[in-house]
């Protein structure tokens, strides 16, 4: 059975403006500079940069060399305001940060104890890998599923903060860990 179209405003895309040169090829743009690093190349040491292009993904960034995109958009890198100043092109993530820096803000790190980050031993089974395990109960609640009551608790587990505690069904908890609920007083 064949209808009639009725035209509607939600029935139209929306698309980014596709740029063409006088020849009618496509005009890629950089968008942003993800990365640096410097290649070697016998002698030669060749800075590059990895950049994410206008109408690709990022996983389609690609290496560049650091003169051949200041050459082409310069307004990608930092630039000098004043002798000892620079300001920074940063991504809209860093927005809170001033992009203005004075060279006198920079220091040398020098290395200090108390930056050293304490970790706990991790314990690994026979097959090397890591083992999961319940510590505490943190919370109980009824989640409703079709009409259909689910207890569930809030698990806080080893070697995880309590910020990364997660919600179990309480059956399978009881079957995982039962001791967890003998400590906790309920039955």
């Amino acid at each position: 059975m064949l209808r009639r179209y009725v035209p509607d405003e939600s029935h139209v895309l929306q698309y980014d403006a596709v740029e063409l040169d006088d020849r009618l090829t496509f005009v890629e743009e950089p968008v942003a500079i993800l990365a640096r690093d410097v290649r070697r190349l016998c002698s030669r040491a060749i800075p590059v940069v990895k950049v994410r292009w206008r109408h690709r993904p990022v996983e389609e960034a690609t290496w560049e060399t650091e003169h051949e995109m200041r050459v082409q958009s310069p307004d990608l890198f930092e630039h000098s305001v004043g002798e000892v100043a620079y300001e920074l092109a940063l991504p809209p993530a860093f927005s809170a940060i001033h992009p203005v820096f004075h060279v006198s803000m920079l220091r040398r790190y020098v290395p200090d104890e108390s930056h050293v980050l304490q970790y706990d031993a991790v314990e690994l089974d026979d097959r090397l890998t890591f083992v999961e395990e319940p510590v505490a109960i943190l919370a109980r609640d009824v989640r409703r599923l079709c009409s259909r009551p689910i207890p569930v608790v809030k698990v806080r587990w080893r070697h995880r903060p309590v910020e990364e505690a997660t919600w179990e069904t309480e059956h399978e908890m009881r079957v995982q860990s039962p001791d967890l609920f003998e400590h906790s007083g309920t039955s």
